[in-house]
């Protein structure tokens, strides 16, 4: 298994009512009830420092917008995302493999 490491900042903002009851429940992680029925949070990544195996990820940025139709520990989501990095054309990085989706999140490819 690849090793990795991150260390950054972390934004997160979804449709919930107040707070999101993901981050404040007692329960299981994931796992609790969305308070508009259904969860649509865009979730934001600097990673300052970090590594996926021997490729280096200082400076990426990440962007996901996600749908979850209920929990999200339920899965099925819908997940769309883009990352960005300083500079470009750092060509190990953009061969690096990508991991697989998560089980239960649908990923479709950008339209270009």
């Amino acid at each position: 298994m690849t090793q990795w490491q991150l260390s950054g900042e972390y934004f997160e903002n979804c449709n919930c009512a107040v707070l999101c009851p993901c981050l404040v429940s007692t329960a299981a992680p994931l796992t609790a009830r969305p308070t508009e029925g259904v969860c649509d949070v865009v979730l934001a990544f600097h990673i300052e420092k970090g590594n996926y195996g021997s490729v280096s990820l200082d400076g990426l940025n990440v962007a996901l917008a996600v749908h979850a139709p209920g929990p999200m520990a339920d899965g099925n989501l819908s997940a769309a995302g883009i990352s960005t990095s300083a500079p470009m054309t750092n060509k190990r990085r953009r061969s690096a493999p990508s991991s697989p989706a998560p089980r239960g999140v649908r990923c479709r490819p950008s339209r270009r």
